[in-house]
């Protein structure tokens, strides 16, 4: 199990999630993201073409998963899967204990600079099941985040659709899930 959380709202954690299992997938593991936040999947992935839906969960391309569908309503998970929870800024302490590794989605707008380190520190304690993405960044500022979060930071450049496959993103989400 992977949680994916950002640093704030809309720094990028629902795109790396959709992108992380489209790879997966490809890459010919089962993978399946589940929506953990108010995002509304639904409408996002049915506004593209060529969406189909079968007991819950919605394919496009090599994407798989199910949407927030609320506490009323039940989908039976597949067995022997790799499950991207995207939780989005918006987790618990509970959330992150299920998971076996973590990814936090940062980016580096000026007005989260601050914020994203900050804000971040708490979760030093997961720091041995913890990875950073840098959403649009550069390599050379994510050098510069390795020093302030002691950890390994990932750039992520711009990806304008996150069900593609490139070589680089395969690469990218290689080296993130040590696969």
């Amino acid at each position: 199990n992977i949680a994916v959380i950002g640093n704030h709202h809309g720094c990028g954690s629902t795109h790396i999630s959709i992108a992380l299992t489209s790879i997966l997938n490809s890459m010919g593991e089962s993978a399946y993201y589940i929506e953990k936040n108010s995002h509304n999947l639904i409408n996002m992935i049915t506004n593209t073409t060529k969406v189909t839906e079968k007991n819950g969960c919605m394919y496009y391309k090599s994407f798989r998963g199910f949407a927030n569908y609320g506490p009323g309503i039940s989908v039976e998970k597949p067995d022997n899967a790799t499950f991207i929870y995207d939780y989005g800024s918006i987790y618990s302490d509970y959330d992150l204990k299920q998971a076996d590794f973590i990814l936090l989605v940062i980016n580096d707008s000026l007005w989260q600079k601050t914020f994203a380190i900050e804000e971040s520190h708490p979760l030093y304690h997961y720091k041995d099941r913890l990875k950073i993405i840098y959403n649009m960044g550069t390599r050379k500022r994510a050098r510069e985040l390795v020093k302030i979060y002691k950890l390994p930071v990932h750039y992520y450049d711009f990806d304008p659709n996150p069900f593609d496959i490139t070589e680089w993103k395969r690469n990218c989400f290689k080296w993130l899930c040590n696969r």
